[in-house]
């Protein structure tokens, strides 16, 4: 009969899994019915009568065990496909690696409260660490009562149902059956418990309960031959593996550790649970020194008869056959970690024999560190290709001690293949704009620093801070990797502005932690140089060679604006030897020709003439524009032209500095959009009035062309250590205005509207022919209500026209009170945290933008103006013979020496916050030792009060 009244979904405790069967789908009751066979009265088989859903009497449920009575003669299989089927039980078996069948003693269980928490402990962890699912007897003694106390603390304390708990019991010796009879009228049967009747029950916190039924009474371990046959059918189908955990035990506990064994299942005995297992664990330690006489001695004291006591002899002969897959844990309490890592054990090594690849494989999917470790050290070799494919794998996951596992045993970055390592990579990251930044770096990177800017890239995304670290201290040029790292985090924060905000906390700590690292690193290198009075030849070295990212790291440092960074004595020593003549930043002009040499003086030389020549053309330009205005010249003149022939010479120099940078880099800066601005605002006028249209146009962009290069004055402020500071507080408080403008219009034009419409006293509704100009209508709606903003109220106007019952005098106030007073005060508190920000670090603001004033002065000529033409001419002409003659840049990596002296001063660092981080946790620890003595100190004086108290009464 097909289920009418029951709700499948609402009832079972598993989770959600994928249908894992090829076989036809149907109702779980109608597959329970086609495939599975019970036994009547009479022992005859029969259709499956006991199925559905069980709600114990006297215990609170808040979903109930589904249930089914098979045949031992039923196919295991079937049992596997109601489990996983989507149609069925449901249970999700696809995230299924590991079965623990817990198998032992079902009755007179002689264990302490102690040992029964440390068994159900290392059981909740094994659910909660691996995603095992527990197998049992089902009934409510023994280790079986225990499985279900876990359970329902789990559930208690995780209040998830990812615990799931399955018993298989022998439908003969249940007691009170005939509750379990299903019943067509009712969603679920209800069962109690007869108490006095000496049978067994099911144990009610089991997820699920699975009858094993041999139409006989009073037998037990009926369900032995199919608990094995599911599991292994299970393990096949969802690709997972099984382990036995024995505790204490009988002889038919004997034989079900005899049947996993011969099946290759690893069993785990715990040792100290009593009876067979204690029996197992002294038969292992002695192996085959043991005789069945001895053997014998052991179990006779709770194996008494001579026949039983043969037979168990014999099982436990036969178990030692597959010693090695036996694993013997004592049994002490609180020893729960030592029970599941045992466990772990089991399942890693014991289906591995001899194939420690494999061994590996299982350790890390499960993050069993101690067993990769052991793994390693009983074997020496490996395919390199596997433990390349656990690099990776340890890489994308994040498992960061496993990383430095691999490559302290010899695993090298630089054996992973590009290809493979991209490919997987992008599987992983979510983001697209980030997929796309991840693929564009890693273009840019030769092949032989493919790999490791891939690497870093990736754990720059996943934001995993400990793997970086571990990857960096495996990689050569550690200060040009902590500032390639920095840069990624720079790219992140542009990226991020467009997506959640809560991304931007955890990039800043990446970008603040590794600016600190690469501070420290120099800082150290510095140190030395002092210390032997070298005149900083390793720090400049450092800081100026070329490093695998063809930059560098002063370019990295720019590049990524690593404020801190730049501002260290050692990067500001070097400042002053550059800008008062020596040609350390510029390895090209120093070893070019003296053409080169010529117009590359000192930076101080070049920024004195290009800024006297900026200020005489500004000065010239602006007499122009005001002739202009007073009708004193015509456009084509000889002024015009220098102009022209200027602007063209500053377009090219734009040209050659976004050549030389990124695209992304050259337009991340301020300065250089201020410049864009003004050269394409002179040429669009210039082409408008060349076409003899509107003289207007041409005016005002003369004119944003002019205020650009007013703007572009301020740029040498930087250099003042009073107004560069200053200059980036007004450039950070235009981005604040920005945003402020973006809301103001929206209450200008919505104030506006309001006031046009109430101001009409002919409005489209009353009039047809309403019509009014546009130029009134933006007179209206955004003229007046700006100019609101500064007192002009407009007041006379107002007062004389008949307005719509005064209404608009209402909603000017409520206007003056939004925007003088609230979006006003909004603005200057944003100033005002602006200028807190800038004003708290104004030391490193102003290193780091004077250094970056000193980097662009460096890399251009001294020729201003027109005459810039000609060291243009010269630098094409050079890159092109460069190119047709196939010469490479005459930028060079450090040598090998430089590049050792900054790995130990790497190392350095890291030891040195090693052993502060450690100094740190001692004094903690010495601080709670103190408060743990006081307290203790003070309950003996309290004690010893109450004691004498005592006494004297």
């Amino acid at each position: 009969m097909k289920r009418s009244m029951l709700n499948t979904t609402s009832f079972t405790r598993s989770s959600p899994g994928s249908n894992l069967s090829e076989a036809p789908q149907f109702d779980e009751y109608d597959f329970i019915k086609s495939k599975f066979t019970s036994y009547d009265s009479r022992g005859q088989s029969q259709q499956a009568t006991s199925y559905g859903r069980v709600n114990f009497l006297g215990h609170s449920q808040t979903s109930y065990a589904p249930y089914v009575c098979i045949s031992k003669d039923d196919n295991p299989e079937d049992v596997v496909h109601l489990m996983l089927d989507e149609t069925c039980w449901n249970l999700d078996g696809e995230n299924l690696k590991l079965v623990l069948s817990v198998i032992g003693g079902s009755q007179n269980l002689k264990l302490t409260p102690v040992q029964k928490s440390a068994i159900k402990l290392g059981i909740t962890k094994s659910v909660e660490e691996a995603g095992a699912w527990i197998f049992s007897g089902g009934t409510d003694t023994g280790i079986m009562k225990i499985c279900g106390e876990a359970a329902a603390e789990y559930k208690e304390e995780h209040n998830d149902e990812k615990f799931v708990l399955i018993g298989m019991a022998t439908w003969g010796k249940i007691n009170n059956k005939e509750f379990l009879k299903h019943d067509t009228t009712r969603s679920c049967q209800t069962y109690h418990k007869d108490q006095n009747n000496s049978d067994p029950g099911p144990e009610f916190n089991h997820t699920h309960l699975i009858f094993v039924d041999d139409g006989k009474e009073k037998k037990f371990g009926v369900e032995i031959e199919m608990r094995t046959g599911i599991q292994e059918h299970l393990t096949n189908k969802a690709d997972c593996q099984c382990v036995c955990l024995l505790v204490e035990g009988g002889l038919m506990t004997a034989d079900i550790t005899r049947s996993s064994l011969m099946k290759n299942i690893p069993v785990v005995v715990l040792d100290g649970s009593g009876r067979f297992a204690d029996a197992l664990a002294w038969a292992k330690r002695k192996s085959s020194l043991i005789t069945d006489k001895e053997i014998q001695e052991k179990i006779s004291h709770w194996c008494k008869d001579p026949n039983d006591q043969k037979k168990c002899c014999t099982l436990i002969r036969e178990c030692l056959e597959k010693e090695h897959l036996i694993f013997i844990q004592k049994l002490e309490p609180y020893n729960s970690e030592s029970i599941y890592q045992i466990i772990m054990h089991a399942f890693v090594v014991g289906y591995y024999k001899d194939q420690p690849e494999n061994q590996l494989k299982k350790a890390l999917e499960h993050n069993q560190l101690e067993i990769a470790s052991e793994i390693f050290r009983k074997n020496s070799l490996f395919d390199i290709e596997v433990l390349k494919g656990l690099l990776l794998t340890a890489i994308i996951d994040g498992k960061t001690e496993f990383i430095k596992l691999l490559t302290e045993n010899g695993v090298n970055f630089r054996d992973l293949v590009l290809e493979d390592v991209t490919e997987k990579f992008k599987e992983k990251i979510k983001i697209e704009k980030f997929e796309i930044l991840f693929q564009c770096e890693v273009n840019k990177c030769k092949d032989d620093v493919g790999i490791h800017a891939a690497i870093l890239i990736y754990l720059t995304l996943k934001k995993d801070i400990a793997s970086l670290k571990l990857v960096l201290q495996n990689l050569d040029e550690p200060l040009a990797n902590c500032l390639y790292i920095c840069n990624i985090c720079e790219l992140m924060r542009v990226i991020e502005e467009d997506l959640d905000k809560s991304h931007f906390h955890d990039t800043n700590s990446i970008f603040d932690e590794f600016e600190k690292l690469a501070v420290d690193i120099i800082d150290r290198i510095f140190e030395t140089d002092e210390s032997s009075k070298t005149d900083n030849c390793s720090t400049n070295a450092i800081l100026l060679a070329e490093s695998s990212y063809e930059i560098t790291a002063i370019q990295q440092g720019i590049r990524a604006q690593c404020r801190k960074f730049i501002a260290t004595e050692a990067v500001q020593s070097l400042f002053a030897m550059v800008w008062h003549g020596e040609e350390l930043l510029n390895q090209d002009r120093k070893n070019g020709s003296k053409f080169e040499k010529v117009l590359s003086p000192s930076p101080r030389i070049k920024c004195i003439v290009n800024n006297l020549f900026t200020l005489c053309f500004v000065f010239i330009f602006t007499i122009f524009l005001m002739g202009v205005l007073n009708g004193a010249y015509r456009i084509r003149t000889f002024a015009n032209y220098f102009f022209l022939v200027t602007n063209i010479a500053f377009l090219f120099e734009e040209f050659r500095q976004c050549y030389k940078e990124s695209f992304s880099f050259y337009v991340r800066d301020f300065w250089n959009i201020i410049d864009i601005i003004g050269i394409v605002s002179f040429f669009i006028g210039y082409v408008n009035q060349s076409i003899g249209h509107k003289h207007g146009l041409s005016l005002l962009c003369y004119v944003i062309t002019l205020l650009s290069y007013y703007v572009k004055i301020m740029h040498v402020c930087h250099f003042s250590s009073q107004l560069g500071p200053k200059i980036v507080m007004i450039r950070k408080m235009l981005y604040d205005l920005g945003f402020f403008l973006v809301i103001l219009m929206i209450f200008l034009t919505g104030f506006g509207v309001v006031e046009f419409v109430l101001l009409n006293e002919s409005s489209p509704i009353e009039n047809s022919s309403f019509n009014v100009s546009l130029e009134n209508i933006f007179n209206v709606i955004i003229i007046k209500p700006y100019f609101r903003l500064y007192g002009e109220l407009f007041l006379d106007e107002l007062l004389t026209r008949n307005t719509r019952d005064n209404m608009n005098i209402f909603v000017i106030g409520i206007y003056m009170i939004l925007t003088n007073v609230l979006l006003l005060n909004m603005l200057i508190a944003m100033f005002g945290y602006t200028f807190s920000v800038v004003q708290s670090e104004t030391d490193t603001y102003w290193k780091f933008y004077r250094f970056k004033f000193l980097y662009e002065y460096s890399d251009i000529s001294i020729l201003p103006g027109p005459l810039k033409l000609i060291f243009h001419a010269y630098i094409f002409l050079k890159w092109v013979y460069k190119k047709c003659c196939n010469e490479n840049s005459s930028y060079k990596r450090g040598d090998a020496t430089l590049r050792k002296f900054e790995n130990e001063k790497f190392k350095d660092v890291i030891w040195k916050r090693h052993i502060e981080t450690t100094n740190c946790t001692g004094a903690k620890l010495n601080e709670i030792h103190d408060e743990l003595k006081l307290t203790m100190d003070t309950l003996s004086k309290k004690l010893d009060k109450l004691l004498e108290r005592e006494f004297l009464n």
